[in-house]
Formats: structure tokens, C-alpha cells, sequence
């Protein structure tokens, strides 16, 4: 089953596999990043997304994300090679 994006960010869960896409907006309050530095990070740095209907979802989980930004700090470098 999938979780279904709603007005504000808020996700309607259907199943146990938890949300499947965030808007923006409920993505940088996860992270605790403001939208406008969301939108200038470096391509290496940014979560995973798609682009439906004219909406970006972020497709990466908020703890996922920070835990790969985390690994790549960890190995001495800020780029991913």
C-alpha cells in the first residue's frame, strides 16, 4: 500500500509501509532546513524527487537523507564522487 500526499503536506497512510512522497515544505521541517536553502543545495546534496503535475515530492525519507549526508561528511569529503 502507499501514503497519498494532502493539502499542507500531510500524508493518508494505506498499509504499514509508511509515507511514500513529502511535499517540500513538510520535507524541510523534517530535516530542519528552511525551503530557500532546500532549493540552492549543491546537486549532491539534494534529497530524491519527482516532479508531478507541476509539484515537487521529495521521495527520499528525512532520516535517510540525513544519514547519507552524514556518510559522505564521514568520509572526509562533502562531494559525492
Amino acid at each position: 500500500m502507499t501514503a497519498v500526499a494532502t493539502a499542507g503536506g500531510r500524508a493518508a497512510r494505506h498499509g504499514g509501509e509508511g509515507q511514500a512522497g513529502y511535499h517540500v515544505a513538510a520535507w524541510c521541517r523534517s530535516v530542519g532546513i528552511g525551503r530557500a536553502t532546500f532549493y540552492v543545495l549543491a546537486p549532491h546534496l539534494r534529497p530524491r524527487s519527482v516532479l508531478l503535475g507541476g509539484r515537487r515530492l521529495i521521495i527520499e525519507a528525512p532520516a535517510a537523507y540525513l544519514q547519507r549526508v552524514a556518510a559522505m561528511q564521514a568520509g572526509g569529503s562533502d562531494e559525492e564522487h
